[in-house]
């Protein structure tokens, strides 16, 4: 059986904090200097993804990709919130309570105005009929449940339209 290897800060090889390490203290401003860094490189990614979308969304479904800046979108994403995570559990500082509690934070927020302002809207320019469908899917997509909410309502099973299956339906 292979040999669990702890460094000096007790991270094991798998990111994983000894309970048996003492825990380093870091100050504030080493934190700061080694998690804050600014990547120009990553904002000019987000607003070439951000092109995409719009261009997308606008009608010009052959300039750039709207589903490639989605994928961009996610890809950077992954890479910060990686490369912030690596950074902390070398300084000893990681948590996950810590972690989701910062992204509850920092993403809540704008869900609860986006789906306030959406209500609205629906509200406005939906019949009720399918402002009643909508309310069902936003409060399931809140949940981050949707999938199962759209299976359970049309099952993946069940032939569209056009007599073809939705097995894949969110892929």
């Amino acid at each position: 059986m292979a040999e669990l290897s702890i460094n000096k800060q007790g991270i094991s090889q798998y990111g994983v904090r000894s309970l048996d390490a003492p825990v380093l203290a870091a100050s504030p401003m080493i934190l700061e200097q080694t998690i804050e860094h600014y990547r120009p490189d990553i904002d000019v990614l987000r607003s070439i993804a951000v092109l995409g979308v719009v261009f997308f969304h606008a009608g010009f479904h052959t300039a750039l990709g709207g589903y490639v800046g989605v994928d961009v979108f996610f890809v950077i994403s992954g890479y910060l919130i990686t490369r912030k995570i690596q950074e902390e559990i070398a300084l000893g500082v990681f948590s996950f309570r810590d972690f989701y509690i910062n992204r509850a934070r920092r993403l809540f927020p704008a869900l609860f105005v986006t789906v306030l302002v959406t209500f609205f809207l629906s509200s406005l320019l939906l019949a009720a009929d399918h402002f009643k469908q909508f309310a069902q899917s936003a409060v399931w997509a809140a949940l981050s449940a949707s999938n199962i909410f759209f299976w359970i309502d049309s099952g993946y099973w069940a032939p569209d339209n056009q007599g073809m299956s939705r097995v894949l339906l969110n892929f």
